[in-house]
C-alpha cells in the first residue's frame, strides 16, 4: 500500500480517483495500526469463541461429528480448515456451494445452479436482496436433501455474503453456526463513496445498500 501510494505521488498523471481511494485507505490503515492492541484482543477472543463452539458442538465420545460448510466458492477461505478436519476419522464433512465450487478429498459436495435471474421488475431498493433470495432458495433445497439423507450437522461454518445462510436455521435448528463475516457494506469509505470519479450514491442508493445487508446474516 505504501509503495503504491508513493508511486502515485511521483506520477501526477495517475487517476485522481485512485489517489483519493489510496489516501482514504491509508488513513484507515493508520487508524487500524493505532488500535492494533484492540484488534489483537478481538482476534484472540474470536479464536477462543471458535474453539468453544467446536467443543460444545462435539457429539458424544465414540460418535462422529458432522460438519457442514456453506460457501459460494467452496472451499474459499475454509480450505485449510477442511483439510485439517478431513484427516480426523471422527469427522464427517459435507459442503454446499455454487457450480464454481471445487471438490476436496473427504468432502461430500452438493452444488446448486443459479440460472440467470431477472430482477428488473423488482423495486430498485430490493434487487440485491431479491437475487440473494433466489440463491437461498437453491441452498434450501440442498439442505433439505442433506437432512433427508440423514446428515445432520453438529457445526455449520458459512459465509453470509451471498444469502446462502438465510435458510440454515430453518432446516438445522440445533446446529452451532459459525459465520465468516468477511465484509460489512458501508455508506462511505468502503465499497461506495470513496472514488470522486463516480457520482454520489445518493439516499436511494444508501437505502438499497442497507436492504442488501439484510441477506448477509
Amino acid at each position: 500500500l505504501c509503495l503504491l501510494h508513493r508511486c502515485l505521488l511521483n506520477n501526477p498523471s495517475s487517476s485522481y480517483g485512485i489517489f483519493s481511494a489510496i489516501r482514504s485507505w491509508h488513513a484507515q490503515y493508520s487508524e487500524y495500526l493505532q488500535n492494533a492492541g484492540k484488534i489483537q484482543e478481538l482476534f484472540v477472543s474470536a479464536k477462543r469463541l471458535g474453539n468453544l463452539m467446536i467443543n460444545k458442538a462435539s457429539p458424544t465420545i465414540g460418535n462422529k461429528m458432522n460438519v457442514l460448510f456453506v460457501h459460494n466458492n467452496f472451499p474459499g477461505q475454509y480450505q485449510h480448515i477442511v483439510r485439517a478436519l478431513a484427516r480426523d476419522p471422527k469427522v464427517r464433512i459435507a459442503a454446499i456451494g455454487s457450480s464454481a465450487s471445487q471438490d476436496m478429498n473427504g468432502v461430500k459436495l452438493l452444488r446448486y445452479s443459479l440460472k440467470d435471474v431477472n430482477v428488473s421488475a423488482t423495486h430498485p431498493f430490493a434487487r440485491r436482496f431479491d437475487m440473494e433470495c433466489h440463491r437461498a432458495e437453491q441452498v434450501l433445497y440442498l439442505l433439505s436433501s442433506l437432512a433427508s439423507s440423514g446428515f445432520v450437522p453438529d457445526l455449520i461454518m458459512a459465509h453470509p455474503g451471498w444469502g446462502e445462510t438465510l435458510p440454515l436455521r430453518t432446516i438445522f435448528q440445533d446446529a452451532r453456526i459459525l459465520l465468516y463475516c468477511e465484509f460489512f457494506y458501508g455508506m462511505g469509505g468502503r465499497d461506495v463513496g470513496f472514488d470522486l470519479e463516480f457520482p454520489e450514491t445518493g439516499a436511494d442508493g444508501h437505502v438499497a445498500l442497507q436492504i442488501g445487508r439484510a441477506s448477509c446474516r
